[in-house]
């Protein structure tokens, strides 16, 4: 039987297996969740906005205190050696992304290596390809973001702790729902691996970055909504303002544009997806990225849920 090609990691300065990529249980990225990382996504297996990735990820590391030992253009480099390697593991019409994950290493002392990784990962399509067309589910949480007062929201951290408890009490409420943690204050702030919109009036409103990583996808929504002619502001919302919004939409890497429909269980934006302020931007990101974004994510998962049907028989 022929053995099937595995993808390619990018672990400390050698390229290895997927499976034979290995970090010691004393690095303090298991250890203590001390790193940075970040997530960038292909479009006809080319990277979108490489450039402010890696831009957000050097800022990170500098705020972490964590060197790599890599510059910029050099992480560039890997990155693209990264697609070029995987891209033959995933079919034509499908897309994937690379995980730059950088810790601390074995020690917290000066000079001590970073670990360095850079990785390929699914795009998991069945979580969110129906959304655009039903609406996706968002819940408030128990778990509030971590306050300014701690750390700056805008270092992407691998400590997702906090995160991931709000993951877990959503799904409580719904299987299916996105965790939607509020400030210290009260005040809207974001997803686990997303940022929320409003539309009001015609004009798209974000909380302020002060309270969530302000995510990449986000400022490539305000260059669209720029160009549309679309109002779009940075500003303290509520829920009040959420549940009374002409329209709602999570931005993100992954999904892009995906409109929201429900909170707490409660029907918003009158149950209509996508709403005329979202499908502009949904448009406007597919001619940007050059692939429909909405009929990519719908066709493969429906692909993702036949193979799991499949597979059940």
């Amino acid at each position: 039987m022929t053995q099937k090609a595995e993808r390619q990691v990018y672990l400390n300065g050698q390229w290895v297996n997927e499976s034979a990529a290995k970090v010691s249980i004393s690095d303090r990225g298991f250890t203590a969740g001390d790193g940075v990382y970040e997530a960038i996504r292909t479009f006809r297996h080319k990277p979108f906005r490489l450039d402010d990735h890696l831009e957000r990820l050097c800022n990170s590391l500098r705020v972490a205190r964590i060197d790599p030992r890599l510059s910029m253009e050099q992480m560039k480099a890997i990155v693209l050696e990264a697609i070029e390697r995987n891209r033959p593991l995933f079919d034509a019409d499908d897309d994937f992304k690379i995980y730059p994950t950088i810790t601390r290493g074995l020690s917290m002392k000066a000079g001590s290596p970073a670990t360095v990784i850079f990785a390929p990962r699914s795009i998991s399509w069945g979580e969110f390809g129906r959304h655009y067309a039903t609406g996706a589910h968002i819940v408030t949480t128990s778990v509030r973001k971590q306050p300014p007062e701690c750390y700056d929201a805008k270092v992407k951290s691998t400590s997702r702790f906090h995160h991931t408890l709000a993951d877990i009490e959503a799904a409580l409420v719904d299987p299916e729902a996105y965790c939607l943690m509020l400030g210290m204050d009260g005040n809207v702030a974001e997803n686990r691996s997303s940022n929320i919109c409003i539309v009001r009036k015609g004009r798209i409103e974000t909380p302020s970055p002060m309270h969530c990583l302000r995510g990449i996808t986000t400022e490539v929504v305000f260059e669209l909504a720029s160009k549309l002619g679309i109002p779009a502001v940075e500003k303290d919302i509520q829920m009040y303002d959420v549940i009374n919004a002409d329209e709602v939409f999570l931005t993100a890497t992954s999904f892009c544009a995906l409109p929201v429909t429900r909170a707490n269980g409660q029907t918003i934006c009158g149950g209509k997806a996508p709403g005329p302020v979202t499908q502009r931007i949904l448009d406007a990101f597919s001619d940007l990225a050059g692939v429909d974004v909405v009929e990519q994510a719908t066709r493969r998962a429906a692909r993702a849920k036949e193979k799991v049907l499949a597979n059940a028989a």
